[in-house]
């Protein structure tokens, strides 16, 4: 027994550290209807999710110093789905401070490389709205703007290869923004994302009424 024991006080030891990191940056604790969360890319300031059950509200908040150009840094709460994807959402960034291009949105991603292909809707600091895609793994990132500034709900459609954005105001009356066409592969991750375009700071998104549909 004696011998034992430092064995077990290590092995915990391990363990503790090996949760404290991960924890830190990502996690696979079911939140809601997702699998999980975690930071994409280069992100110095670890983000963090959580799910609250009473009022279905998830509050995402991450780091990063763009969702843009040829790769991504942001906190993701995601889930695998394959098929035609439905997901949608009242998306509010927290507080009036932070860059102005601080974004969070809804996305539909290939994996969880920095790099990967996808197509998502985002929601600017300033109001700005697009559906932003990327459509090979390492290419630049395009958008389709929206002419409606911070719209009180958003909806990213999946048909096919074919992603659509659409945006409403608060009785929920949604307006087409734009199509793209982008190959992705079965399965892909879907979720909600917050990035603070300034690696040094963090910004938080808040996602109510969120409607997520699709093959499991």
């Amino acid at each position: 027994m004696p011998r034992t024991r430092p064995i077990i006080l290590v092995l915990i030891a391990c363990a503790v550290v090996w949760c404290g990191g991960r924890i830190a940056s990502g996690s696979d604790e079911r939140l809601g209807v997702f699998e999980g969360h975690t930071d994409v890319g280069t992100t110095p300031k670890a983000g963090s999710a959580s799910y609250d059950a009473r009022l279905k509200e998830y509050s995402v908040t991450g780091g990063g110093a763009n969702m843009w150009g040829t790769e991504d840094a942001f906190h993701f709460v995601w889930a695998q789905a394959s098929g035609d994807i439905t997901i949608a959402a009242q998306v509010v960034l927290q507080g009036t401070t932070g860059n102005e291009h601080r974004k969070a949105g809804l996305m539909i991603r290939q994996g969880l490389g920095a790099s990967d292909a996808h197509a998502d809707v985002l929601i600017h600091g300033d109001g700005l709205t697009a559906l932003q895609y990327r459509e090979k793994a390492g290419a630049e990132t395009r958008e389709i703007r929206s002419e409606m500034t911070a719209p009180a709900f958003v909806r990213l459609e999946r048909r096919a290869n074919t992603y659509t954005l659409f945006v409403a105001d608060e009785k929920r009356h949604f307006t087409k923004v734009g199509s793209v066409d982008v190959e992705l592969h079965d399965p892909v991750y879907v979720g909600l994302a917050v990035c603070s375009h300034d690696p040094e700071a963090l910004q938080t998104g808040v996602f109510r009424k969120v409607e997520f549909k699709g093959r499991r």
